[in-house]
Protein backbone atom coordinates (compact mmCIF):
# COMPACT_ATOMS: atom_id res chain seq x y z
CA UNK A 1 0.00 0.00 0.00
CA UNK A 2 1.54 3.30 -0.92
CA UNK A 3 0.75 6.57 0.44
CA UNK A 4 0.55 9.78 -1.26
CA UNK A 5 2.71 11.77 -0.10
CA UNK A 6 1.54 15.69 0.22
CA UNK A 7 4.21 18.43 -0.27
CA UNK A 8 4.27 20.03 3.29
CA UNK A 9 3.39 23.81 1.57
CA UNK A 10 -0.50 22.65 0.28
CA UNK A 11 -0.89 20.49 3.67
CA UNK A 12 -0.67 23.73 5.13
CA UNK A 13 -3.22 25.73 2.74
CA UNK A 14 -6.65 25.58 2.98
CA UNK A 15 -7.81 27.40 -0.33
CA UNK A 16 -5.40 29.75 -0.83
CA UNK A 17 -5.64 30.44 3.08
CA UNK A 18 -3.57 29.07 6.10
CA UNK A 19 -5.02 27.70 8.94
CA UNK A 20 -4.33 30.53 10.86
CA UNK A 21 -6.38 33.11 8.33
CA UNK A 22 -9.04 30.60 8.13
CA UNK A 23 -9.46 30.34 12.11
CA UNK A 24 -9.57 34.43 11.92
CA UNK A 25 -12.14 34.67 8.99
CA UNK A 26 -14.57 32.03 11.31
CA UNK A 27 -13.79 33.97 14.39
CA UNK A 28 -14.44 37.84 12.82
CA UNK A 29 -17.71 35.82 10.67
CA UNK A 30 -19.22 34.91 14.49
CA UNK A 31 -18.02 38.33 15.91
CA UNK A 32 -20.40 39.96 12.75
CA UNK A 33 -22.96 37.57 13.32
CA UNK A 34 -23.22 38.17 16.86
CA UNK A 35 -23.03 42.07 16.48
CA UNK A 36 -25.95 41.34 13.74
CA UNK A 37 -28.19 39.60 16.37
CA UNK A 38 -28.08 41.96 18.82
CA UNK A 39 -28.72 44.70 16.75
CA UNK A 40 -32.16 42.74 15.53
CA UNK A 41 -33.13 41.88 19.20
CA UNK A 42 -33.18 45.59 19.76
CA UNK A 43 -35.21 46.52 16.54
CA UNK A 44 -37.24 43.06 17.62
CA UNK A 45 -37.98 44.94 21.12
CA UNK A 46 -39.43 48.14 19.58
CA UNK A 47 -41.82 46.27 17.15
CA UNK A 48 -42.98 43.14 19.43
CA UNK A 49 -44.08 44.31 22.48
CA UNK A 50 -44.18 40.32 23.64
CA UNK A 51 -40.41 39.71 23.76
CA UNK A 52 -38.80 40.06 27.32
CA UNK A 53 -37.17 42.51 28.29
CA UNK A 54 -33.20 42.35 28.93
CA UNK A 55 -33.33 40.66 32.35
CA UNK A 56 -37.00 38.75 31.83
CA UNK A 57 -35.40 35.92 29.76
CA UNK A 58 -35.49 32.13 31.20
CA UNK A 59 -32.08 31.22 32.14
CA UNK A 60 -30.53 28.94 29.28
CA UNK A 61 -29.23 25.75 30.33
CA UNK A 62 -26.18 25.41 28.04
CA UNK A 63 -25.08 28.45 30.32
CA UNK A 64 -23.96 28.10 33.50
CA UNK A 65 -23.93 32.11 34.49
CA UNK A 66 -27.32 32.22 33.13
CA UNK A 67 -28.36 29.34 35.18
CA UNK A 68 -26.89 30.74 38.15
CA UNK A 69 -28.33 34.59 37.71
CA UNK A 70 -31.76 32.67 37.08
CA UNK A 71 -32.61 34.37 33.87
CA UNK A 72 -30.25 34.84 30.67
CA UNK A 73 -29.26 38.40 29.43
CA UNK A 74 -30.06 39.75 25.86
CA UNK A 75 -25.92 39.20 24.91
CA UNK A 76 -26.58 35.52 25.88
CA UNK A 77 -29.58 35.69 23.83
CA UNK A 78 -27.89 36.89 20.80
CA UNK A 79 -25.41 34.47 21.19
CA UNK A 80 -27.69 31.51 20.80
CA UNK A 81 -29.62 33.65 17.50
CA UNK A 82 -25.14 34.24 16.10
CA UNK A 83 -25.57 30.15 16.10
CA UNK A 84 -28.42 30.03 14.33
CA UNK A 85 -27.22 32.40 11.81
CA UNK A 86 -23.91 30.52 11.47
CA UNK A 87 -25.70 27.29 10.87
CA UNK A 88 -24.57 25.93 14.34
CA UNK A 89 -27.66 25.04 15.60
CA UNK A 90 -27.04 21.91 16.58
CA UNK A 91 -24.36 23.21 19.50
CA UNK A 92 -27.45 24.33 21.37
CA UNK A 93 -28.38 21.49 23.12
CA UNK A 94 -31.46 22.95 25.15
CA UNK A 95 -34.20 21.69 23.08
CA UNK A 96 -36.48 25.30 24.55
CA UNK A 97 -33.41 27.77 23.70
CA UNK A 98 -32.77 26.14 20.32
CA UNK A 99 -36.18 26.13 19.26
CA UNK A 100 -36.86 29.84 20.46
CA UNK A 101 -33.47 31.26 19.06
CA UNK A 102 -34.33 29.90 15.98
CA UNK A 103 -37.70 31.73 15.72
CA UNK A 104 -36.46 35.26 16.79
CA UNK A 105 -33.83 34.51 14.14
CA UNK A 106 -37.10 33.98 11.84
CA UNK A 107 -38.68 37.26 12.76
CA UNK A 108 -38.86 40.05 10.54
CA UNK A 109 -37.87 43.76 11.36
CA UNK A 110 -40.29 45.55 9.82
CA UNK A 111 -38.78 48.79 11.61
CA UNK A 112 -37.66 51.12 8.64
CA UNK A 113 -35.08 53.54 10.58
CA UNK A 114 -32.40 55.61 9.26
CA UNK A 115 -29.13 55.60 10.90
CA UNK A 116 -26.07 57.39 10.31
CA UNK A 117 -23.63 54.43 10.28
Amino acid sequence: MTINKVPMSLSRKLSGRSPVQVRRDLRLEAQAAHVACRLKLSLLRAEYAHLPEERGWPPIADLPASVARGYALDNEVAQLMALVATDRTRTIRDELWRARAAELYALPVAVRRRTTA
